[in-house]
């Protein structure tokens, strides 16, 4: 299986990267059905609070932590073995409860405020699993992926299995319909749960590297301390922590929010269907961008759209316009965290040394916990202004303030661009004023050619 250079022989890594990249929409698919926007409709209708919401919506980072004690999995296992187990058979059992939550809603076999907290706990359990192999998964690509060509693969890697999930997405969406009863939610939990076990069967096809005797000797406290030694990697982790904080925030209330804006159940998941297709559309561009000037300008770009796009959600209300606005504005969000996702991805595997595989496990779970501790503090702002303003829990404005705050966190990582760039990156305004020139130039191209032909 390895080369004498010790690497993997390319017939085995191309083998690894289909039945990753097979894994992934596993993953992908069945974390939407049963974990994302179904789920959120469902327990609204059930009666969550906001509270609740945020708390379902951090339940699915929560088990980040066990991404250290996944280190330990790792070497003890090995990185597949890690995968297979954990990630695969052990997780899939425990998201059951949640495909079961429909009936047991319906049938009323147990108080609503009980069966929210059992969905909870399957979440939380769920993802602890989930984290314990997901400690190995990015060192397993790193095995399997050229550093030369992270940029694009990783561009290409995600655009398949969005293109899967944006079908999917669509799908449910056309299953639920406007006031989907008790029995969809049921059959979209169930699709959820095979697509979860359909992982199994991919993740037994993956390649890895066998571990040197210095990565199995490093434990999981030495890793943390050789992250906060490693400052490449330390400045990373502080950019990934704010700038995910202030994106995640407020994603996880936009389905509240337009429910509270009147939208109905169709249309919202219809919407959330722009979030794969925005992913689509651009993550080849950002892989293009990433490996030819480096991730700095895609950073920049990122953080000015995002901006933007969380300023306009405020201005949300019931109209026509602001129906095809939300559709537009799921879909940019989508474009720029996608950016800035490649770019994190790739600046990771050049700052994490091989030798060492295990820090990149620590970057997973920073990247994790910081989307958990977003949508929680999403919550708890909403929970806090309605104590304090209780007028505006009939209202959509604390939502709109929510946006608005988290718009303004955006502009906190921009200051730390330069410690989230290599040497050879150039800078954002200069790729920009490149663009601007390059498309002048075609227009004015094009204005001659056409004005030759009309004399």
């Amino acid at each position: 299986m390895l080369t004498k250079s010790g690497r993997i022989q390319s017939a085995y890594r191309k083998h690894s990267i289909r039945s990753a990249s097979a894994s992934v929409i596993g993953k992908v698919v069945g974390s939407y059905c049963l974990l994302s926007q179904p789920l959120q409709l469902f327990v609204i209708d059930a009666g969550a609070t906001d509270f609740y919401i945020g708390l379902i919506n951090s339940s699915i980072w929560l088990g980040s932590p066990f991404f250290v004690m996944g280190i330990y999995v790792m070497y003890r296992l090995g990185k597949r073995r890690a995968l297979l187990y954990c990630s695969g058979v052990i997780s899939s059992i425990l998201a059951l409860p949640i495909v079961f939550a429909p009936l047991i809603h319906h049938y009323k076999l147990m108080p609503d405020a009980s069966m929210l907290y059992l969905v909870f706990a399957a979440a939380v359990l769920h993802s602890i699993f989930e984290s314990l192999g997901g400690a190995s998964w990015f060192p397993m690509l790193q095995d399997n992926v050229p550093k030369r060509a992270a940029g694009k693969f990783f561009g290409l890697f995600r655009r398949r299995w969005q293109i899967v999930l944006m079908t999917s997405t669509l799908l449910i969406s056309f299953f639920l319909g406007e006031d989907p009863e008790w029995w969809k939610f049921f059959a979209v939990f169930a699709v959820g749960e095979l697509f979860f076990l359909s992982k199994i069967i991919s993740l037994s096809g993956l390649a890895e590297k066998p571990l040197s005797e210095e990565n199995k000797n490093i434990s999981p406290l030495s890793t943390v301390k050789s992250v906060l030694k490693n400052k490449p990697v330390r400045d990373l982790c502080i950019y990934i922590s704010i700038y995910n904080i202030a994106a995640y925030m407020p994603f996880a209330f936009f389905v509240k929010f337009l429910k509270t804006a009147g939208a109905l159940s169709g249309s919202i998941i219809a919407a959330t269907a722009m979030v794969p297709l925005g992913a689509i559309i651009s993550l080849k561009f950002w892989g293009v961008i990433c490996d030819k000037y480096g991730n700095r300008p895609v950073f920049t770009f990122s953080h000015i759209g995002m901006i933007f796009t969380l300023l306009l959600w405020c201005f949300i209300s019931s109209g026509i316009i602001s129906k095809i606005m939300f559709f537009i504005l799921f879909c940019t969000w989508s474009i720029f965290q996608a950016g800035n996702g490649v770019a994190q991805t790739r600046h990771m595997f050049y700052v994490t040394p091989e030798h060492n595989q295990a820090q990149i496990s620590i970057l997973n779970l920073i990247f994790s916990l910081s989307i958990a501790l977003g949508s929680l503090l999403g919550g708890l702002f909403l929970s806090g202004l309605t104590n304090i303003f209780p007028g505006l829990e009939s209202s959509s404005m604390s939502y709109r303030l929510l946006f608005a705050f988290s718009a303004v966190l955006c502009i906190i990582p921009h200051f730390l661009l330069r410690s989230v760039s290599l040497e050879q990156d150039w800078k954002g305004r200069r790729v920009f004023v490149m663009f601007i020139s390059s498309m002048r130039s075609a227009i004015g191209a094009f204005v001659v050619t056409k004005s030759n032909e009309d004399q």
